[in-house]
């Protein structure tokens, strides 16, 4: 009955589990700062963060879990690709945010995640189960057109 408590033994998935938070962290660190303006940040651009960390976090949570251990590592080889091809973009394009805090704007790291997550839990274990994912990541895409 409660499977899903017994320890993590196989070493695909903590290092899984090391790559997916590096990455989701890294989301702060890599951005150019030439701020001329401060951002402001409002309740909803909080909540978009939360959804940003919260939606892989639970999505890799919920393949271990559910024991699809070789789902989980599918999810982490995809967020890796996933990040390196937008930072890779980002650091080639380097166009400027709107508000003009520092030039990464395009393509936007933070929809890309939350985009991967969603359309991850769609092929993986159907749409009837990805639509919570669409809808929080179509919210975070929304609300992110606004900043």
């Amino acid at each position: 009955m409660y499977n899903y408590l017994r320890p993590i033994k196989s070493k695909s998935s903590i290092v899984a589990v090391i790559i997916v938070c590096l990455l989701l962290f890294s989301q702060y660190t890599f951005a150019q700062d030439t701020s001329e303006t401060t951002p402001q940040v409002g309740t909803v651009q909080k909540i978009g963060d939360v959804v940003l960390i919260a939606l892989p976090a639970v999505t890799l949570g919920t393949s271990f879990i559910i024991g699809d251990n070789e789902g989980a590592w599918e999810f982490t080889k995809g967020l890796v690709l996933t990040e390196a091809v937008t930072y890779g973009l980002k650091l080639g394009i380097n166009k400027q945010r709107p508000d003009r805090s520092n030039d990464n704007s395009f393509p936007s790291g933070h929809t890309s995640t939350v985009f991967h997550s969603a359309g991850y839990i769609h092929r993986r274990y159907g749409f009837k189960y990805s639509i919570p994912a669409y809808a929080l990541a179509g919210f975070y895409r929304c609300q992110s057109d606004r900043l």
